[in-house]
Parts: C-alpha cells; structure tokens; sequence
C-alpha cells in the first residue's frame, strides 16, 4: 500500500481535465534515488507531463506536489485472504463432587 500526501495549492488548475463523469489529473510517483529520505518519504509526486512536453523538452522543470510513503503490512503467520476463526467457547467447569446428577 502506499499513501500519498498532496499539497493541493500546488496543483497546476489547467492540468485538471473533464473525464466523462469526473474531473481527472494524471501524476507521477517517482521513488528517491537513496530510499526513504529523513522525513519517512519513499519518493515525490509530480504532475504527468504529455508526449508534446517531453519532444519540446526532455527534462522540464515541474515542482514537486506532494511525497508519497510505502507502508508495508507486518508478516502473519497465516496465508492472504484468511481469517484467524475464534476459539470455541467452554462452559465454565465447575466443582463436580457438588453437582447433582439425576443418574
């Protein structure tokens, strides 16, 4: 899983385009070179640049508009998609000697 952390003011509005229901903007998560940096961040977010914008320029200049975190899950001892089932309840036991059986 990876969470993100977007710093919406940074957003270039005319990057935002009209899907068919919605209003989309494409991004980029690009991993640090040097793994996790000292803040926690895995890596940066950057808006998607199109064909026309790399043929005009290889390597433009987009700021960076947010930093994204991998998380991973701790081990368990038991496989994906199953769940640990409950332990069957007991009745309390109690002093035998002191129950009265009919038989």
């Amino acid at each position: 899983m990876i969470a993100v952390k977007l710093k919406t003011n940074l957003i270039d509005k005319s990057r935002i385009f009209k899907g068919r229901k919605h209003n989309y903007l494409d991004l980029v998560l690009i991993e640090n070179r040097n793994g996790r940096d000292d803040y926690g961040f895995d890596g940066y977010i950057k808006c998607r640049l199109t064909a026309e914008e790399l043929d005009a320029d290889p390597r433009p200049e987009m700021p960076i508009i947010g930093n994204w975190t991998r998380i991973e899950r701790k081990a368990s001892s038991q496989p994906a998609g199953q769940s640990v089932a409950p332990a069957p309840s007991r009745a309390p036991v109690g002093n035998l000697a002191d129950e009265d059986y009919p038989f």
